[in-house]
């Protein structure tokens, strides 16, 4: 007797219990598309805030720059006081 059929009997053992998890996976399956729309929603929803938010970057970097510019030229400033230049 070939070795595959002696698997058969195993198989076949197995089919019962798959056939009975299909009604809950399909009863499953209207309330994940329930969420559908909802997680899309969310997603435009974020995605509609990403360029406003990348117009406020180079104005961030500006003012941080801006900022350190003004302390280098305090921190010389009173460097140059202390050297008494």
């Amino acid at each position: 007797m070939p070795s595959f059929l002696l698997h058969v009997p195993s198989f076949l053992l197995r089919v019962p219990s798959f056939l009975l998890r299909v009604p809950s996976f399909l009863l499953r399956v209207p309330s994940f598309l329930l969420r559908v729309p909802s997680f899309l929603l969310r997603m435009s929803s974020f995605l509609l805030r990403v360029p406003s938010f990348l117009l406020r970057v180079p104005s961030f970097l500006l003012g941080v720059s801006s900022f350190l510019l003004h302390v280098s030229s305090f921190l010389l400033g009173v460097s140059s006081f202390l050297l008494g230049g």
